[in-house]
């Protein structure tokens, strides 16, 4: 500081001499060079009120020692660095400058406030309903303005004053305002105003009603209704309606009244109710006559009786009963009659029935059953009147019978046709049911030839066939048949190239046309074996009259095909078999029909029991076809027992059921047997000591590999009880109802108590569970490259049943189907991938019972790359090296613009390098197709370069740095390794695209375009 002084009057010194000498030239003027002019001095911050912390600042328009105080102006001390300001209070802060020429300024003041805390705000009254221009109220602890915010989102508001009268709805927030700037910003409020009208209505209307009642009341919104059931009870005392009130039974009498929120109500209203909810009851007395009764309805309380006299049920527009009924002494009389009382409660119906007349009718029929060649017609007669029902397919009479008309009954039907009647007269007497039997026959029988023999005998046996009784006139090699030829009465034989005709008549005279037959003077062919149901594999030959080509087809085959000689049909099911035999001439014989059934798998049947009348079992049989199920009761063997019985038919029935008697040494031995031959397992059942059947077969000898869901089944009306563990279960034990998950091995105990009582011996089920082991495992190092030893680690395996020292392990490094490590204790292996690229490593573990798991886990194998460039994948799996950053690819330099597609090109080859091509650069950019950007899906305009002005230096953006790559999008477009035609592509975006410059954004150009928005970075 000396110095300075020291400096300073030496520089006076000299500029006095100069004014000396400038002044002996004559002239009285100052120099221009002379400073005279103290600095000026400006502080910082301007505003004198503040709500944050803040830091006094002071500085001058020129080179000048700068003084400060705070409080008092004769403490003033050398301003070095700024003031804080971090306590809330009033601060007064004194302030000059002086210059390097000893010019000082005068002393300046200014008084700052820091006021942090916000005002404290009450609002009353409370928000609510109120009625029209209440005042509300706001205040503070201190001065402050008020705002009246309707949302959050506003931050500005409407400024109100601090008393608001209420003239139509409110509803936001308050917020005050210090003079600082604080606010304070109240819980939302919502003021309504009570412009309600006082209204009230009560539903249902008084009355009488037969149903139980709900009563409502209605009121004007935001009112509120009382009500009250009695009839002297003060306002005070009645109760708010909040939910519909149910009216007793009865007189009531129902008082009400509304309020409004402002406390004004409505006059007290007043409405009476009867529930009658009581039927009436009817009561019925006859009083007998010698001609006729005399019949009283009569009913305890006032009601309206209606009645029937055909047996009707009566309704409202029935007959009204005003007199007692006279009955007259005919038939029957049904008298119905139905009571209904003021709130229209209906009585039980009252059914009153008297028969006079006990005799039935007697119906006959005309003319009687019996043959005839032309319809007839069929009249019944009854010997009084009385309907008459038929029936004409042989069913019972009933009462869908037909009704019988005067017309007739006209049978016309061919066959047989049974007619069944009966009468019955007024009185419902019903006579015996009559059948008559009537057979039409109009029609020639039907007669047709079967051939049965061998062709390689040569000797056939013809049959003449027909669906009725007649008598056959044939002929063999002769004319036409007459009824002078012989009467066929059984087969006959015929060779090849006979003819035989042949006609008949039926015993009421209907005779055929005659009919030749001459199957056996053409060439024929036949199948060995014939058709039907075989339990074996089926190989057909043929047999044929004549010298020629056998064409055969399966169908549904559209073609026939000739050849083999031996067809093997080997497939279970219905097989339906054509040929026919083409000579060379090509003449053929007819197309013929086999239908083959194979069918070599047994019957399955299962067995239900259930408790039949006086101590017995009764067993249903249900198979999964028809079946015959041979079966005995004392538990020996139905194939070769005397005791065996059946049940079911192989032909007819897949099911059927037998009932067994309780025997206590007695056991049900069953096997069924299809029509094919095939015999099912034998099965033994004990039938009268219920027994608990698991779902899943049990016992030490069976390992399951899998979690098992046990279902305990048994007779139907039994109750099972069990334990697991191996605990013994008692009646306490818990009751099987849901099926029980076994993740484990476990022992299952249980016993079954019938219907009866009985109790069954406890059964123990022993379930061993093994289950595949849970390989995994981890690599180290976390990164992998290319040329150096990963360690695979599947110590973390799991097994159940196995300790780890006790598994095999097996490893496939490529997941190619071949493991490259053998079978063996290998939880820790190491391996060199020599290329880069993503691998999916394959661990099998395998347990003590060879039971295997597989775990297959990705692995990324990085290849080695330079320090200015990050290790990547494209979409393929294929590892490659990119740069960094942008060209030149150096953090915090701009990159390289300007560029066109070829001079980017030249650029990476002249660093040993290539352009980056597209799907190498998307799949740096987005994650291999995760994500829209390189952080995510979602847009942030913070994150990249995006919404700049021009391009910034490379790496700044640190949250643009994805995988240690850095600006992929935004700040400059990026030229990439792909040229289509004439024109090449950049992708990436630039800093002025927004939310637009994603990692799929792309643009075109010619090789030579350039722009200051367009860069590149390359690859390796």
């Amino acid at each position: 500081m000396r110095f300075k002084r020291l400096l300073f009057l030496l520089m006076n010194a000299r500029l006095l001499l100069l004014a000396f000498a400038v002044c002996g030239n004559g002239k009285d003027t100052v120099p221009s060079w002379l400073d005279t002019i103290p600095p000026t001095v400006r502080i910082e911050p301007s505003q004198r009120r503040h709500r944050s912390l803040f830091h006094v600042t002071l500085s001058a328009g020129e080179p000048a020692q700068l003084w400060l105080s705070r409080q008092r102006p004769d403490r003033m001390q050398r301003y070095r660095q700024p003031v804080s300001i971090t306590r809330d209070g009033t601060y007064r802060f004194y302030f000059y400058g002086e210059d390097d020429f000893g010019n000082r300024s005068q002393v300046d003041s200014i008084v700052y406030v820091l006021d942090a805390r916000p005002p404290e705000l009450t609002v009353a009254p409370a928000p609510g309903t109120y009625r029209k221009n209440a005042t509300i109220l706001l205040g503070s602890n201190e001065p402050c303005s008020y705002f009246f915010i309707a949302d959050r989102k506003d931050t500005v508001g409407r400024r109100v004053a601090d008393t608001i009268a209420l003239v139509e709805p409110l509803e936001g927030f308050f917020m005050a305002v210090d003079s600082a700037g604080n606010r304070t910003l109240s819980e939302k409020v919502r003021y309504t105003v009570d412009t309600s009208r006082i209204s009230l209505t009560i539903a249902p209307p008084g009355g009488i009603y037969r149903v139980p009642q709900m009563v409502t009341v209605t009121v004007a919104p935001g009112n509120e209704a009382y009500v009250s059931f009695d009839p002297l009870a003060p306002p005070e005392w009645f109760t708010r309606y909040t939910v519909p009130l149910r009216l007793p039974h009865g007189l009531t009498i129902v008082r009400y009244f509304s309020r409004t929120p402002s406390g004004a109500t409505s006059p007290i209203g007043r409405v009476s109710y009867v529930v009658d909810t009581i039927p009436p009851r009817l009561h019925a007395e006859a009083v007998r006559g010698e001609a006729a009764d005399t019949l009283y309805l009569r009913c305890k309380e006032q009601a309206t009786v209606r009645y029937t006299v055909d047996g009707s049920v009566p309704n409202e527009s029935s007959l009204h009963y005003t007199v007692p009924l006279c009955i007259a002494h005919t038939g029957i009389s049904r008298i119905r009659a139905k009571a209904w009382d003021r709130a229209g409660n209906v009585s039980d119906p009252l059914f009153w029935e008297y028969k006079y007349d006990h005799t039935p009718p007697a119906v006959s029929a005309d003319p009687v059953g019996g043959t005839f060649r032309i319809p007839v017609t069929v009249l019944l007669t009854a010997d009084e009147p009385a309907k008459i029902l038929y029936t004409l397919n042989g069913t019972p009479v009933c009462s869908t019978a037909f009704l019988y008309s005067t017309d007739g009954i006209a049978i016309t039907r061919q066959g047989l046709t049974e007619l069944r009647y009966r009468g019955i007269d007024a009185a419902e007497n019903g006579s015996d049911e009559r059948s008559e039997r009537y057979f039409i026959d109009t029609k020639p029988p039907d007669i047709r030839a079967r051939i049965q023999g061998d062709i390689a005998s040569n000797k056939f046996q013809v049959s003449l066939l027909s669906d009725e009784r007649i008598t056959v006139y044939y002929t063999v090699n002769e004319g036409a048949p007459t009824t002078r030829s012989p009467v066929y009465r059984g087969p006959v034989t015929m060779k090849s190239g006979d003819v035989i005709s042949y006609f008949g008549v039926d015993s009421v005279g209907n005779a055929t046309r005659i009919i030749t037959m001459d199957d056996l003077n053409r060439p024929m062919v036949e199948a060995r074996p014939p058709a039907g149901l075989y339990n074996r594999r089926l190989r057909i030959v043929f047999d044929q009259t004549a010298d020629g080509k056998v064409w055969w087809r399966l169908l549904p085959d559209t073609l026939f095909r000739s050849g083999p000689d031996t067809v093997i049909i080997d497939r279970e099911g219905m097989h339906t078999f054509e040929y026919f035999l083409q000579l060379p001439g090509g003449s053929r014989s007819a197309i013929r029909r086999h239908e083959y059934f194979l069918d070599w798998t047994p019957p399955q049947v299962t067995v239900q029991v259930q408790r039949g009348a006086a101590d017995s079992a009764v067993i249903f049989f249900d198979a999964n076809e028809n079946a015959s199920i041979y079966y005995t009761a004392d538990g020996t063997n139905p194939l070769f027992s005397a005791s065996t019985k059946t049940a079911g038919n192989k032909f007819q029935r897949a099911s059927d059921r037998i009932s067994l008697k309780r025997d206590p040494k007695g056991r049900l031995a069953w096997y069924a047997e299809d029509a094919a031959g095939n015999q099912g397992v034998l099965s033994i059942l004990d039938v009268f000591h219920p027994r608990v059947i698991p779902n899943v077969p049990a016992g030490p000898d069976r390992v399951h590999d899998r979690i098992l869901s046990i279902t305990l089944q048994s007779q139907e009306g039994t109750v099972i009880h069990y334990q697991r563990h191996g605990r013994t279960p008692d009646l306490q034990s818990p009751v099987f109802s849901e099926p029980l998950t076994l993740s484990s091995s476990d022992t299952i105990v249980a016993f079954v108590v019938d219907a009866s009582g009985y109790r069954g011996a406890p059964e123990s089920f022993i379930y061993l569970i093994d289950l595949p082991p849970s390989p995994q495992f981890v690599t180290a190092p976390d990164t992998i490259h290319a040329g150096t030893a990963v360690n695979f680690d599947a110590t973390g395996t799991l097994d159940r049943e196995s300790p780890i020292q006790r598994l095999k392990f097996r490893w496939d490094f490529n997941d190619d189907g071949i493991f490259d490590t053998d079978s063996g204790f290998f939880p820790r292996v190491s391996h060199v991938f020599l290329k880069a690229g993503r691998y999916t490593v394959v661990l099998q573990a395998i347990d003590q019972r060879d039971r295997r798991a597989v775990f297959r886990k990705k692995v990324a194998v990085l290849q080695r790359c330079p320090a200015d460039m990050v290790a990547a994948f494209d979409g393929r799996g294929t590892a490659f090296c990119i740069d960094r950053y942008e060209w030149p690819n150096r953090k915090g330099e701009k990159p390289l613009v300007n560029v066109s597609w070829v001079e980017a090109k030249m650029f990476c080859l002249d660093a040993g390098k290539r352009l980056c091509r597209r799907d190498e650069w998307i799949s740096a950019c987005n994650n291999n197709a995760r994500s829209m950007y390189p952080y995510g899906d979602r847009y942030d305009p913070q994150r990249c370069a995006t919404e700049e002005k021009a391009v910034v230096k490379s790496g700044v953006k640190e949250a643009c740095v994805y995988a240690g790559i850095a600006d992929m999008v935004g700040n400059a477009w990026e030229w990439v390794e792909e040229k289509q035609n004439d024109y090449v592509r950049a992708l990436g975006g630039s800093y002025r695209y927004g939310k637009d410059a994603h990692c799929l954004l792309k643009f075109e150009g010619t090789v030579a375009t350039r722009s200051n928005e367009t860069g590149f970075r390359c690859c390796k």
